[in-house]
């Protein structure tokens, strides 16, 4: 009996450590996911910036083309 409770003892504290190193990874993937989410939320707003940008230099050409009033 106290050999079945040192090798359950033994599985607990390993399952600890998987458990703990798990735990790492899920949280480094929620740093990396935040950073990814970051970095598309600065690309979507240059983008819309560059859309403006050209929404407007296409507006003025049309003007001195005269096909906008």
């Amino acid at each position: 009996m106290k050999k079945l409770s040192l090798d359950l003892n033994a599985e607990v504290e390993r399952l600890r450590r998987v458990n703990a190193r798990l735990m790492t990874a899920v949280r480094r993937g929620r740093e990396d996911y935040a950073e990814l989410l970051e970095v598309s939320h600065a690309s979507i707003d240059y983008l819309r910036r560059e859309v403006a940008a050209l929404e407007a230099e296409n507006l003025n050409l049309n003007i001195r083309l005269g096909s906008v009033n």
